[in-house]
């Protein structure tokens, strides 16, 4: 976000809490990894666990800023091999030497270790571990302990993301296709509907079927597992359409007027041009010239 942006929302509206977007924070965090993995190639063999961790600490850190950076922060004693830091003094002496005057990473007070299952010889061998005195380490723990990033993080407790609202837009397209132009009372009508469904696929028990699909992701040039849901659309229809019989059976009329959502004048056509003659355009079509 904008430096401005947020002195403004410390200072204006204190009691409205700043949360980033974790998509846009991942990708941050990607690009920084990718840059500094051109130089160490180690880093770009983790990159994708790193932000599979980065996800997890935010849908997991229950609103707390500080189990946010923790959670994320001990992601380090995992890429050293070390799942359970309980006794590990050492371990820790080391960190503070790499962190010098900066104020992440803290001592772990939440977390004495990976949440992890117990990793086998075939989980070991499949990535190399650091080990703290490598130049690759110090590189990626340069970027994960970075002190903006850390203080962007605690903005990201609340797990907001754009995930429901993209949902929202492809059920919108169903009802509002982007290549067919509607009437300005039409595109009123079928957006209330859109919300109205949205709202009840939300609801506990909209979900009738739930299944796993492979995909092809072109972000991770790679296929991946997503999960696709059948909703109940026929018990929302049919409410819809029993509340409509009962309008009409009652004689009952809309109590307001669409026009109240039009807040300016919406001109006929957007370009301006006076329509053409139908003779005009045929010659224009079997014409040559």
């Amino acid at each position: 976000a904008v430096v401005s942006t947020q002195s403004t929302g410390r200072t204006k509206f204190m009691g409205i809490f700043h949360a980033y977007d974790i998509w846009h924070m991942a990708k941050s965090l990607l690009k920084k990894l990718n840059k500094v993995g051109t130089k160490h190639p180690k880093i770009g063999l983790w990159t994708k666990s790193i932000i599979r961790h980065f996800w997890y600490a935010t849908k997991t850190c229950k609103d707390n800023p500080e189990l946010l950076l923790e959670i994320f922060h001990t992601n380090l004693l995992h890429l050293l091999n070390c799942h359970n830091w309980s006794r590990r003094v050492k371990i820790f002496k080391q960190l503070l030497q790499l962190k010098g005057k900066k104020p992440y990473p803290r001592k772990p007070t939440y977390m004495t270790q990976c949440y992890h299952t117990r990793l086998g010889k075939r989980d070991s061998r499949q990535k190399p571990w650091f080990k703290i005195e490598d130049d690759d380490f110090k590189a990626l723990f340069n970027v994960i302990t970075d002190t903006r990033f850390s203080n962007d993080m605690k903005k990201c407790s609340k797990f907001v993301h754009t995930g429901k609202l993209e949902c929202y837009h492809s059920l919108k397209l169903q009802y509002l296709p982007k290549s067919t132009g509607y009437h300005m009372r039409h595109m009123i009508i079928m957006t209330m509907l859109t919300a109205l469904q949205h709202n009840a696929n939300l609801e506990e028990g909209a979900v009738i079927k739930s299944y796993d699909i492979r995909c092809y992701s072109k972000a991770s040039k790679n296929y991946v597992l997503k999960t696709r849901n059948i909703y109940d659309r026929i018990a929302f229809k049919r409410s819809i359409l029993q509340e409509v019989t009962h309008n009409l059976a009652e004689n009952k009329q809309l109590k307001y007027s669409l026009s109240k959502y039009i807040t300016i004048p919406v001109p006929k056509t957007f370009h301006g041009l006076s329509l053409p003659a139908m003779s005009d355009l045929k010659a224009n079509r079997d014409s040559r010239m």
